[in-house]
Protein backbone atom coordinates (compact mmCIF):
# COMPACT_ATOMS: atom_id res chain seq x y z
CA UNK A 1 0.00 0.00 0.00
CA UNK A 2 0.89 3.39 -1.18
CA UNK A 3 0.78 6.41 1.52
CA UNK A 4 0.35 10.01 0.15
CA UNK A 5 1.62 12.63 2.17
CA UNK A 6 -0.83 15.45 2.30
CA UNK A 7 1.27 18.27 2.94
CA UNK A 8 -1.65 21.50 4.79
CA UNK A 9 -1.40 24.63 3.51
CA UNK A 10 0.57 27.17 5.53
CA UNK A 11 -1.53 29.95 7.77
CA UNK A 12 -0.47 33.64 6.56
CA UNK A 13 -1.48 37.04 7.03
CA UNK A 14 -1.23 39.22 3.86
CA UNK A 15 -2.32 43.08 3.95
CA UNK A 16 -4.89 43.47 1.46
CA UNK A 17 -6.15 39.67 1.56
CA UNK A 18 -9.43 39.03 3.67
CA UNK A 19 -8.73 42.07 6.22
CA UNK A 20 -5.54 41.36 6.65
CA UNK A 21 -6.42 38.31 9.29
CA UNK A 22 -5.05 34.74 9.11
CA UNK A 23 -5.77 32.51 5.96
CA UNK A 24 -5.31 29.69 4.87
CA UNK A 25 -2.38 30.23 1.89
CA UNK A 26 -3.63 30.68 -1.37
CA UNK A 27 -7.15 30.96 -0.67
CA UNK A 28 -9.37 33.07 1.01
CA UNK A 29 -10.30 31.33 3.81
CA UNK A 30 -10.16 32.41 7.19
CA UNK A 31 -8.78 30.42 10.24
CA UNK A 32 -11.75 32.28 11.56
CA UNK A 33 -14.19 30.52 9.06
CA UNK A 34 -13.19 27.36 9.70
CA UNK A 35 -13.30 27.66 13.67
CA UNK A 36 -16.74 28.99 13.51
CA UNK A 37 -17.62 25.88 11.87
CA UNK A 38 -15.77 23.97 14.02
CA UNK A 39 -16.54 25.48 17.57
CA UNK A 40 -20.16 27.24 17.04
CA UNK A 41 -21.62 24.81 14.08
CA UNK A 42 -20.36 21.56 15.41
CA UNK A 43 -18.82 20.08 12.42
CA UNK A 44 -15.92 17.28 12.14
CA UNK A 45 -13.19 18.26 9.93
CA UNK A 46 -13.84 16.17 7.51
CA UNK A 47 -17.76 17.85 7.20
CA UNK A 48 -16.00 21.44 6.94
CA UNK A 49 -13.21 20.19 4.15
CA UNK A 50 -16.36 19.23 2.05
CA UNK A 51 -17.72 22.74 2.77
CA UNK A 52 -14.62 24.85 2.04
CA UNK A 53 -14.10 22.95 -2.16
CA UNK A 54 -10.15 22.67 -2.38
CA UNK A 55 -9.39 22.33 0.98
CA UNK A 56 -8.11 19.19 2.68
CA UNK A 57 -8.41 17.72 6.42
CA UNK A 58 -4.95 18.79 6.79
CA UNK A 59 -5.47 22.07 6.28
CA UNK A 60 -8.60 21.89 8.40
CA UNK A 61 -6.33 20.52 11.11
CA UNK A 62 -3.31 23.34 10.59
CA UNK A 63 -5.87 26.13 10.97
CA UNK A 64 -6.91 24.47 13.97
CA UNK A 65 -3.52 24.45 15.64
CA UNK A 66 -3.41 28.03 14.52
CA UNK A 67 -6.81 28.73 16.81
CA UNK A 68 -5.37 26.69 19.66
CA UNK A 69 -1.95 28.16 19.52
CA UNK A 70 -3.98 31.85 19.31
CA UNK A 71 -6.97 31.16 20.53
CA UNK A 72 -7.89 35.04 22.03
CA UNK A 73 -6.70 36.53 18.53
CA UNK A 74 -8.80 34.72 16.36
CA UNK A 75 -11.99 34.85 19.21
CA UNK A 76 -11.23 39.09 18.76
CA UNK A 77 -11.86 38.62 15.03
CA UNK A 78 -14.77 36.72 15.73
CA UNK A 79 -16.25 39.06 17.65
CA UNK A 80 -15.56 42.07 15.90
CA UNK A 81 -16.88 40.38 12.72
CA UNK A 82 -20.26 39.79 14.77
CA UNK A 83 -20.48 42.82 16.08
CA UNK A 84 -20.19 44.33 12.30
CA UNK A 85 -22.91 42.24 11.30
CA UNK A 86 -25.37 43.14 14.15
CA UNK A 87 -24.66 46.67 13.36
CA UNK A 88 -25.11 46.60 9.44
CA UNK A 89 -28.36 44.51 10.12
CA UNK A 90 -29.39 46.93 12.93
CA UNK A 91 -28.46 50.01 10.26
CA UNK A 92 -30.74 48.09 7.33
CA UNK A 93 -33.86 47.91 9.92
CA UNK A 94 -33.65 51.86 10.88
Amino acid sequence: MVQKTVRAKEIVERKGVCGGVPILAGTRIRVSDIVVEYDHNGLAPEQIAREFPGVTIADIFSALKYYYENPAKIRKEIENRERLLSSAAAAKHN
